[in-house]
């Protein structure tokens, strides 16, 4: 088992529940921060990076309990433009090590600070379409694969949206 610190979509419960395949409220978690790093906009999209800030802190959840197949399907919903590093935490319990996903540098950061609450209120809706395409893939094609057919699965999930927006 190992903790996780989520700093961005994978705090959304639909979302979470998608990539880990069981649902936020099933896992042990808590409210966290990462200090000295910042959730941010990653270049050009609506998905947050977190990074090395001075002075900011980066908020989001430790969450418990994960088995290791668990952790290898987040891996793989974040493809190769995430890699995991270890972190400490602060938690109202004090500071605790977990790991947290961070950019690769094929996916360089803005400037413009990521909140979840916007992101909910836009993009999700096509991200969690995407991610339900990525995640039925798992365990039949290799994260450079999702990369590779990343337009592709974008596009679908578009026209997945498009379908249900016109359905009567």
């Amino acid at each position: 088992m190992s903790a996780l610190f989520l700093f961005g979509t994978l705090r959304d419960p639909d979302l979470f529940a998608v990539v880990f395949g069981r649902p936020l409220d099933a896992v042990a978690r808590a409210e966290a921060r990462l200090d000295e790093h910042a959730a941010v906009h990653a270049l050009g999209c609506p998905y947050p990076v977190v990074v090395a800030r001075p002075g900011r802190a980066a908020p989001g959840l430790v969450v418990d309990d994960l088995a290791a197949a668990e952790i290898e399907r987040a891996a793989f919903y974040e493809s190769t433009l995430y890699e995991l590093r270890p972190v400490t935490v602060a938690t109202v319990r004090g500071a605790r090590p977990a790991r947290a996903f961070f950019p690769t540098a094929a996916l360089p950061a803005s400037d413009e600070t990521w909140h979840l609450p916007v992101w909910q209120r836009g993009p999700k809706r096509h991200a969690l379409a995407e991610a339900r395409l990525i995640m039925d893939l798992f365990g039949r094609v290799t994260a450079d694969e999702i990369d590779a057919r990343w337009p592709e699965i974008a596009a679908r999930a578009a026209g997945d949206l498009t379908g249900l927006a016109s359905t009567p």
